[in-house]
């Protein structure tokens, strides 16, 4: 039985290939370690939950006083390849939109830069007191919505489980 060509508006019999059709180019991607931990399931936890850490927003954007928050990756500072060890380490995540992730894997963005942008997200945690008795737990000094100071009271007790 003869069909129409969509390629080259000939007939040919049914199932027979085309000259003119476009050959599939697309490779086959070669599945190793790394293609498998992208994938798993600690992967997907982890980069959700740096990504909490960062508030979903891109780290360099934001350096730089733009909030970013739509196309967001996260990128290893020190490429898996280079270093297995260091993948699931929150201080080698960073939370990067799309245009600054190709920036930072082509050494545009310095890897000393992405880790001094974590670094000062890092909390910072102080003990105050006692005053009155009490103590008081401060966390990078920063305010919260009202302008108070993050505090938290602590007892005693608290002190020497913590």
């Amino acid at each position: 039985m003869l069909i129409s060509c969509s390629y080259c508006n000939r007939l040919h019999n049914r199932g027979e290939i085309c000259q003119n059709r476009p050959k599939n180019n697309s490779r086959k991607k070669e599945t190793n370690i790394i293609t498998k931990f992208r994938s798993s399931r600690i992967w997907q936890k982890k980069r959700h939950e740096i990504k909490i850490r960062d508030k979903y927003l891109c780290q360099n954007c934001k350096k730089n006083g733009i909030y970013q928050f739509n196309k967001l990756e996260v990128h290893h500072i020190t490429p898996i390849s280079k270093s297995w060890n260091k993948r699931l380490k929150n201080d080698n995540l960073i939370t990067l939109c799309c245009s600054c992730h190709k920036m930072a894997d082509n050494q545009e963005i310095s890897n000393i830069d992405l880790i001094d942008m974590i670094e000062k997200e890092k909390p910072v945690y102080t003990f105050k007191g006692p005053h009155n008795g009490l103590y008081w737990f401060i966390c990078n000094g920063h305010t919260n919505i009202k302008g108070m100071d993050v505090m938290h009271h602590l007892d005693e007790i608290d002190l020497f489980c913590a």
